[in-house]
């Protein structure tokens, strides 16, 4: 696979998965103003969930590079926001919101890494080989 059609399969997993972070964040409530960023936590788990999951079957089931560009590369790094979560821990902290501010950072941490590992091993829970 040439550089054009990987690259082209990131670009249309990533606009996927930004319209698809849009509209969660949409449903979440990202556009009403709150006291806690539940938006992008609920993104982020997700899509540390998704990952964990298309990881798993990857490895599995021998998928092709293209595939993992589209779905790892592209859809999970396009739905998940990294720098929306930086800011929002940063507006916490800057609030003079510290408790907050390092829960919203914990949390994150730690729900993101067993939202992952739970998606990695439920394909094996379901008998995914």
């Amino acid at each position: 696979m040439n550089v054009a059609i990987q690259s082209a399969a990131v670009g249309l997993g990533a606009a996927i998965g930004a319209n698809l972070r849009y509209w969660v964040g949409v449903a979440a409530g990202a556009s009403a103003k709150v006291v806690w960023p539940w938006p992008t936590l609920v993104i982020n788990v997700t899509g540390s969930l998704f990952l964990g999951v298309v990881t798993a079957l990857a490895e599995r089931q021998g998928w092709s590079l293209g595939w993992k560009l589209f779905l790892g590369v592209g859809i999970a790094g396009g739905y998940t926001t990294f720098s929306t979560f930086s800011r929002e821990a940063f507006d916490l902290l800057a609030a003079g919101r510290t408790a907050a501010g390092l829960g919203y950072m914990a949390a994150s941490l730690g729900l993101c890494v067993a939202g992952y590992a739970l998606g990695y091993l439920l394909p094996g829970w379901f008998g995914s080989r």
